[in-house]
């Protein structure tokens, strides 16, 4: 139940942007793990009121931070689409959780703006695709 304000928060936030993706680039420093971005089909943004973009490095590590910073201004929120590598508005898109380091039970959420390629994708991790509102209300995405 905590997860439903974030929810909505989120979606009132996104259903009224008017901003634009900045690219994410291989190179980039993400904004709330301090990691190198090095797989940008994976990255998300936010954009802040003024206009500033945060860049993460994937989908779960925006997540995180936005569970971890409940109160933060967002203006847009968007996401790279891992079959096109173009970003979309993160209500846009469908999500398939997969394993990113099997070995140490990483999981982390590729984002697809055609749900016939989320499908393709989450049949060869035995996921499914999700909406964002699943992923936001998940617990973290890069946990079990």
């Amino acid at each position: 139940m905590r997860a439903a304000p974030l929810v909505a928060f989120a979606l009132m936030l996104t259903a009224c942007s008017s901003a634009r993706p900045v690219p994410i680039r291989a190179g980039d420093v993400c904004f709330h793990c301090r990691q190198t971005i090095t797989d940008p089909s994976l990255a998300a943004e936010f954009i802040s009121p003024a206009g500033q973009p945060f860049k993460f490095s994937s989908v779960g590590c925006l997540t995180e931070y936005l569970r971890d910073h409940p109160n933060e201004t967002v203006k847009a929120i968007f996401v790279t689409d891992h079959a096109r590598g173009k970003m979309l508005e993160a209500n846009d898109a469908w999500y398939v959780r997969f394993p990113v380091v099997a070995r140490l039970n990483l999981y982390d959420y590729a984002a697809f703006r055609e749900k016939a390629a989320a499908e393709q994708f989450a049949a060869k991790h035995r996921s499914e695709p999700v909406p964002w509102e699943t992923v936001l209300a998940s617990r973290t995405g890069h946990g079990p």
